[in-house]
C-alpha cells in the first residue's frame, strides 16, 4: 500500500528499493522489513587524532569541527598515551606540518582510512 501525498514516483522508489533484496526492488517491501538489513557493515574505528591547525584550508570541508588527522588506532576505553614532548604531525590532506601539545590529542570514532600509517610515536 502506497500513500500518495503528491510526491513524484521517484520519491517512492527511494523508499522501496533495496540493493540486497529482489522483493524490495520489485516494490513489494519497505526497506525497514528487509531480512538483509543485518548485512550493513559499521566501518568505523577509534583513532587518536589531532585537529589540523591549517583551518583556512580545511574550512571548506568541515566548517564547524576541523580536519582530523589520524595518528594511531585505539579503542573506546584505552587511556591516552603519555607524551612528554610536542608532536610533529604532517596533515594527510593539506600537507602542512605543525607541532601539537599532548593536550591536543583526541580520541575520535572515524571511518577507517583507506591508506593509514601510524605516527612513528605510536608504531609498535
Amino acid at each position: 500500500m502506497h500513500v500518495t501525498a503528491g510526491y513524484p514516483p521517484s520519491f517512492y522508489n527511494l523508499l522501496t528499493t533495496c540493493p540486497h533484496c529482489p522483493a524490495h526492488n520489485a516494490g513489494k517491501l519497505l526497506p525497514s522489513s528487509c531480512a538483509q538489513e543485518d548485512r550493513l557493515v559499521y566501518s568505523t574505528q577509534y583513532f587518536w587524532v589531532v585537529l589540523c591547525k591549517n583551518r583556512r584550508y580545511h574550512k571548506r570541508q568541515n566548517l564547524f569541527f576541523g580536519h582530523q588527522i589520524p595518528l594511531a588506532e585505539t579503542d573506546a576505553v584505552l587511556p591516552p598515551p603519555v607524551i612528554s614532548e610536542p608532536l610533529k604531525v604532517r596533515c594527510d590532506d593539506c600537507g602542512e606540518e605543525h607541532s601539537y601539545e599532548p593536550k591536543d590529542l583526541l580520541r575520535a570514532e572515524i571511518e577507517t582510512p583507506a591508506y593509514f600509517t601510524p605516527h612513528p610515536l605510536f608504531a609498535d
